[in-house]
């Protein structure tokens, strides 16, 4: 009880009397709990006077009595109003990467490359990347590292009236988590089953099991599919225990709903402490799958028929270039595999310092995305050639997209390599792996969206409100008719994607402004270039002097050139070590060449990427370009519901009611969330979002005077050291420093 008391009772007490000592009035309060008194003027007996300033300190000490160092922090932190910060460039590329990279690039991308021309789909797609991938990663990126707030907030601060459009982007991210993350689900219980020397799937007992349960459906008189190819198919319906239709809505399935669970419980311990938390996630999450790709790509070029699959993959038919389709599925498979026009990365890059350039983080993360599709579209169809030789089928039978690919064909052609289990638990492992990177950047950008909202919030409370509503509402997928509800989720909410991603460009264009973005991007690209370039000039010197101290050999006249206007320019402090300490240091004329070098590109790669960031382009493909594409891709998947008719997995025949429900969903919840955007709750609405708007202005601009001041001091004191040295004397030869 006393703990109890000592621990929440007393900080309220202390701060209470401290305000009341702030406004100069006296409390009452007991001589045994006098802390540090200080000095009153004037004290009546029975009352004591205690310091606001040692009120305050005591009562944050027992507060964190029982709190760790790094929750202390995050209370810190969010008492100073500062925003999480990633721990380093490298963390936020690999997050970037990992929320890029998902299941889509192993089962989507090889399919389309052999469906539309092999090889000659690759034209198309890297002109989609650079057309339309990375100008809209550009987009997102410097909207939210320059405003540093995530997607709600940045529309909000646009115009109050936009705020619906944030939310009309991360609300359908948030229902995709919901069923994506069922994939995962399915993906835990085959890596479950992995642990087996003999695997479940390559055995007739799973058919058997299948054939003995209460939903099993008998194929018709045409359709022995089940009985002549076996396993991995009979597999896969045991563990989703389908049924056709929405017949089974109410029948849950135990094991996929234990690992549903358990996929939310990983995702919420992946974002419960924020950025913190995702960010020493990601080290192990990203390298780990693309390690195993490769080990599964090195197997699988080594298997005999490998190269059958890969030439059917790399063929070359540029007639397939004539045709719409081949340039909608590249540009629909950029939009959705980056990951753009879903609000995570205006959000992740709202965790970044304002120095780091947009455009060179982009082009990293759009190219490691389109290489590691490339990579896996090797692997499958290595491995899909191997068990078409195998099997004695041709490619076209063997081939497969999506869930059939991970579940049907990947199963059943690595029971086919020796020691299968081995490369079972690698596929299914990475497959999970690239699955919880993406599941959580997805629950990042609405934990960011709520935290805007409400600052106030902890993050560990926010991620628990939003993983237990998503689990909650994704139990419809959990059940028998789970596999249908997925496909119908899955095909109308990945459109209003490309709606959100239209709304997005328009209010980007119209109401913020291309020109004011393209300056914002430039000028926070400008301010880290400065710094980089110091510290190469410094490293160089200081290398250089080294060197020339150990040997006694002046360096190159090109390499003493570029160190004089190093030092000249930004007047960065001389070397002055003892003889000890420079001894230990290594140094090399090889070494010194290398970091010449290096500086000489960075220059030059700095200047290149300091006319792009100028260049009158963005201004053209963010006003004009970016919208019109969004819009072709829009009407081209019209056109595709019009001419091929949505079926739903499982179902011979779509009922007629489903297309129209769910038009009329998607559409629904997109205008509900964007009018009632437009409405004021309150008449003070648009009065407090120009004074969050003033009060960030002025937040950044004493920032920055408080940075340039000490930028000042630190100047002033390195030229009054530099005086002092000048106006000694060297103690090895008595000449001048100077000279």
């Amino acid at each position: 009880l006393r703990l109890a008391l000592h621990s929440y009772l007393l900080p309220t007490t202390l701060h209470q009397v401290g305000a009341q000592a702030k406004m100069g009035k006296k409390s009452t309060y007991s001589k045994s709990s006098q802390v540090e008194p200080g000095e009153p003027e004037e004290v009546e007996e029975g009352e004591v006077y205690l310091h606001p300033d040692t009120l305050a300190e005591y009562g944050r000490s027992v507060e964190h009595r029982w709190k760790t160092k790094e929750e202390i922090a995050e209370q810190e932190e969010k008492e100073e109003g500062e925003r999480d910060q990633w721990g380093s460039r490298i963390v936020f590329i690999l997050s970037a990467i990992g929320s890029a990279i998902g299941t889509g690039n192993v089962w989507r991308f090889p399919y389309l490359a052999y469906t539309y021309g092999g090889g000659a789909f690759l034209v198309p797609y890297f002109l989609s990347l650079f057309i339309l991938g990375i100008p809209l990663l550009v987009m997102e990126f410097g909207l939210g590292q320059y405003n540093q707030i995530g997607t709600v907030a940045v529309f909000k601060s646009m115009h109050w009236r936009l705020r619906g459009v944030g939310w009309a982007i991360v609300v359908p991210t948030f229902l995709i988590t919901c069923y994506y993350n069922i994939i995962m689900s399915w993906s835990t219980i085959y890596l479950v089953n992995s642990f087996s020397l003999e695997l479940p799937w390559t055995t007739n007992a799973s058919c058997i099991a299948l054939h003995n349960t209460s939903y099993y459906v008998p194929p018709s008189a045409n359709d022995t599919s089940n009985m002549t190819i076996g396993g991995p198919e009979c597999f896969l319906d045991l563990t989703i225990q389908n049924v056709p239709g929405f017949a089974g809505i109410g029948d849950f399935v135990w094991q996929t709903t234990l690992g549903y669970l358990l996929i939310w419980v990983i995702v919420y311990f992946c974002v419960w402490k924020g950025v913190h938390s995702a960010g020493k996630v990601v080290l192990i999450t990203v390298p780990l799958p693309i390690l195993l790709l490769f080990i599964l790509l090195v197997r699988g070029v080594t298997l005999d028929g490998a190269s059958t699959g890969l030439a059917y993959l790399f063929r070359v038919d540029f007639s397939q270039l004539g045709s719409v389709e081949v340039w909608t599925a590249a540009a629909s498979q950029i939009f959705f595999s980056i990951g753009v026009g879903m609000g995570i990365m205006p959000t992740y890059a709202s965790y970044n310092s304002r120095k780091l350039d947009c455009v060179r983080n982009a082009v990293i993360i759009s190219l490691s995305n389109s290489f590691f599709s490339i990579i896996a579209g090797c692997t499958v169809f290595s491995i899909i050639g191997f068990m078409a030789k195998e099997r004695g089928v041709g490619i076209d039978e063997a081939v497969a997209q999506g869930p059939a690919l991970a579940f049907i064909a990947f199963p059943r052609a690595l029971s086919m390599m020796p020691a299968p289990f081995i490369f079972s638990i690698l596929f299914f492992l990475m497959l999970l792996n690239l699955g919880i990177d993406s599941s959580f950047s997805f629950i990042e950008a609405v934990n960011g969206a709520i935290s805007d909202v409400m600052p106030k919030a902890k993050t560990w409370k926010v991620a628990l409100v939003v993983c237990v509503a998503g689990f909650t509402l994704g139990l419809v997928f959990c059940t028998r008719a789970g596999y249908a509800m997925l496909s119908f989720s899955d095909h109308f909410l990945s459109n209003t994607l490309l709606v959100g991603g239209l709304v997005e460009v328009i209010a980007v264009g119209f109401f913020y402004g291309v020109k004011r973005l393209r300056n914002e991007i430039d000028e926070m690209a400008t301010a880290g270039e400065e710094e980089r370039k110091v510290v190469r000039r410094k490293s160089l010197y200081h290398i250089a002097s080294l060197h020339e101290m150990k040997t006694g050999v002046k360096p190159h006249p090109r390499i003493n050139k570029a160190i004089l206007a190093g030092r000249e320019e930004h007047d960065f402090e001389a070397v002055d070590m003892n003889e000890e300490k420079t001894n230990k240091m290594k140094t090399s004329k090889s070494r010194m060449t290398f970091h010449y070098v290096l500086m000489r590109y960075h220059d030059f790669e700095t200047r290149v990427l300091r006319h792009i960031r100028r260049s009158i382009w963005w201004v053209i493909e963010w006003r004009i370009i970016l919208p019109l594409l969004i819009l072709a891709l829009i009407v081209g998947q019209l056109y595709a519901e019009i001419v091929t008719p949505f079926k739903i997995a499982g179902l011979s025949q779509t009922p007629a009611w489903v297309v129209p429900v769910g038009w009329v969903i998607m559409v629904g919840i997109g205008a509900v969330i964007i009018i009632g955007g437009m409405i004021p709750f309150g008449r003070s609405l648009p009065a407090q979002v120009e004074k969050e708007r003033e009060e960030r202005k002025e937040k950044s601009g004493a920032k920055a005077a408080v940075e340039l001041e000490e930028m000042k001091k630190r100047g002033e004191e390195r030229k009054k050291r530099e005086e002092e040295r000048r106006a000694g004397v060297d103690e090895h030869d008595g000449s001048d420093v100077e000279k």
